[in-house]
């Protein structure tokens, strides 16, 4: 069991040691999405809608980066046309 004196004493050494060694770093993460909405324009209604969300990287060249867009797109329109709805 701890003590309060050794709690304490714990405590003080953790606060110095982040005063004496602060480090900190920080990333950016930049997230890419497509919607795709489809609506029959006579009923004025939404028919079906898509979402792709992918996370994109700078360091990639622009073939790839379209490659990926391109694969995307393809992942997201997989599941179009919808079912038809039972009358």
């Amino acid at each position: 069991m701890l003590t309060k004196r050794l709690v304490l004493w714990l405590l003080i050494v953790a606060l110095l040691l982040i005063a004496c060694n602060p480090t900190a770093t920080t990333s950016t993460i930049y997230i890419g999405q497509l919607d795709l909405d489809m609506y029959d324009s006579a009923k004025k209604e939404l028919v079906w809608r898509g979402v792709a969300k992918k996370t994109l990287s700078e360091q990639k060249d622009p073939e790839k980066r379209q490659k990926n867009i391109a694969k995307g797109i393809a992942k997201l329109l997989k599941n179009y046309p919808p079912p038809q709805k039972k009358k």
